[in-house]
């Protein structure tokens, strides 16, 4: 039963993400924020900027690493704000886009101490944020 709602988590997730790279590149950026904001929702129970007001430590407290599904949930927090924070570094809203790197990596880095590796795409997620940031 867990294996099948983290099987459901990442399809919908996929899906989603699909959905929201179409719109970012047809420069539907208020139609892909909802649909982060959504996602965020079906898989956390926070919408997007819920998380973020929880900030990465209120989120680590929230989702317990000892927990499959909890863990899997601070990964999904960190894409869906890594892509959220492109999205406003497209809309030309850097603060907010550095201030959502910048709790991405948090979480990144966070997972990683954890020993959490969900595939070979968070360490190209990690290098993705670096260079944003820096």
């Amino acid at each position: 039963m867990e294996r099948d709602f983290v099987m459901r988590m990442i399809e919908e997730f996929a899906r989603v993400i699909a959905k929201v790279f179409f719109l970012r590149d047809t420069k539907q950026f208020q139609n892909a924020h909802e649909e982060l904001d959504n996602v965020s929702r079906m898989i956390t129970g926070f919408s997007s900027s819920q998380l973020k007001q929880l900030g990465p430590e209120g989120i680590k407290n929230i989702f317990d690493y000892s927990n499959i599904p909890n863990i899997e949930k601070v990964y999904y927090s960190a894409r869906i704000v890594m892509e959220e924070a492109y999205l406003f570094e497209l809309e030309g809203k850097i603060d907010a886009s550095l201030e959502s790197y910048a709790f991405a990596l948090a979480l990144y880095e966070y997972l990683k101490e954890c020993g959490f590796s969900s595939d070979a795409g968070m360490d190209d997620d990690l290098n993705f944020i670096k260079s944003k940031i820096n």
